[in-house]
């Protein structure tokens, strides 16, 4: 089990590692290289991105990707090259983050929180 939890790791990491950078100098992910990291990441969690979107219907699409990140553990300093932003500014997107979540969210962490949902 574990050897499969680092190849589908692998498998998500890989197109951020390997994309090119915008003219920003962040990463330019394509939208296959998205539609990869959620399917491998419900590949490692079944069904993550679906109970997700079941219990937080108002999620958009980019921020169900960025959960699929945060659960599988990207660094914000690669999350940052991501997003175009500074690493700080990544804490305060998790902050964000958990506001659009029930009232539990807030006292715990956004990367325990969403652990109930790869379960």
């Amino acid at each position: 089990m574990q050897a499969l939890y680092y190849e589908n790791l692998y498998a998500i990491i890989r197109p951020i590692l390997d994309a090119r950078r915008g003219k920003t100098g962040h990463i330019d992910l394509e939208e296959k290289s998205w539609a990869l990291i959620e399917r491998h990441t419900d590949r490692v969690m079944p069904g993550f991105t679906a109970k997700l979107r079941q219990n937080s219907p108002s999620l958009s699409q980019e921020d169900v990707r960025f959960c699929c990140l945060i659960m599988m553990r990207v660094p914000n300093a690669i999350l940052a090259d991501v997003y175009g932003i500074s690493s700080s500014s990544i804490a305060m997107r998790k902050q964000r983050m958990k506001k659009k979540f029930d009232d539990f969210v807030q006292e715990q962490t956004l990367e325990n929180y969403l652990n109930q949902f790869g379960l």
